[in-house]
């Protein structure tokens, strides 16, 4: 699970797949449709783990890549729960870019880096 991403409505790829019910994902929303997308299957746990940040490259590729914008995140804003704001959600619908997203962290991260510091056991 979570080894592939993707959509009827996404933009057409080479890659394709087709969501059969299985553990953990009885009632795939697009079951026995045709979706493009992407594989992630070869990416490694261990090349997750050294890159020492999280990506917002897939999320970002998702957005751009599926064909019904308005459509995207779910009208719960689930991903604004999520991400903690609505921020990274209308970063994302304007088009920026994962640097300038990350860059729009620093403060915060430098404010919470300082507020975490009196808890660490270890330096």
């Amino acid at each position: 699970q979570f080894q592939l991403y993707g959509a009827p409505e996404y933009v057409k790829t080479a890659f394709s797949f087709v969501p059969v019910p299985r553990d953990g994902a009885k009632y795939p929303k697009h079951k026995n449709k045709t979706c493009y997308g992407v594989d992630l299957s070869g990416v490694t746990v261990e090349s997750v783990r050294t890159s020492n940040e999280m990506s917002l490259d897939y999320l970002l590729d998702a957005y751009k890549n599926y064909s019904d914008k308005e459509k995207f995140f779910l009208k719960n804003a689930f991903i604004d729960r999520l991400a903690g704001s609505d921020e990274l959600r209308k970063q994302i619908i304007a088009g920026k870019g994962e640097k300038e997203i990350r860059a729009s962290w620093k403060d915060d991260l430098e404010k919470f880096k300082k507020v975490r510091g009196k808890y660490l056991l270890y330096q």
